[in-house]
């Protein structure tokens, strides 16, 4: 998803900011002259990003937002924000196979590997002998009968 953003203080500022947008001012122009982000000097270009990069009610707004009109107010902690959306696309699966892969092996598995051995009982048949703990701390012996 590709946007631009304008950041003032309030809600009234933000609507002001909106309707001058949407009565056909520039929206780069309106973002330098009013934008209190570090992305006003830029025209307010947030660049592309993947929508879940932001903080969840400007990430919503980004998905809701029509592209190519302005879109707010839109409160987040830093402010009110007016978004203007130009492009949104919908990555396939090969587009995302490397980052899914990438987050599975890096976090997704280690974490249920570590929840299922902690979570595991192991139960020795006395068929095959027993376990007892070592003398030392951390060594493990089987016996058998």
């Amino acid at each position: 998803m590709c946007a631009a953003h304008i950041l003032v203080g309030t809600d009234d500022d933000a609507a002001a900011a909106r309707d001058g947008a949407l009565a056909g001012e520039d929206f780069g122009e309106l973002a330098r002259e009013l934008s209190t982000g570090p992305s006003g000097p830029n025209g307010g270009d947030l660049g592309c990003n993947n929508p879940g990069s932001y903080v969840p009610a400007f990430a919503v707004a980004t998905l809701e937002a029509d592209i190519g009109t302005a879109f707010g107010p839109v409160e987040t902690q830093v402010g009110f924000h007016v978004i203007l959306v130009t492009r949104r696309e919908v990555p396939t699966l090969e587009d995302l196979r490397e980052e899914l892969t990438s987050r599975l092996l890096g976090v997704v598995f280690p974490v249920w590997l570590t929840t299922q051995m902690e979570s595991a009982v192991v139960v020795v048949s006395p068929r095959y002998g027993r376990s007892v703990t070592g003398r030392r701390a951390g060594q493990l012996r089987w016996m058998t009968r």
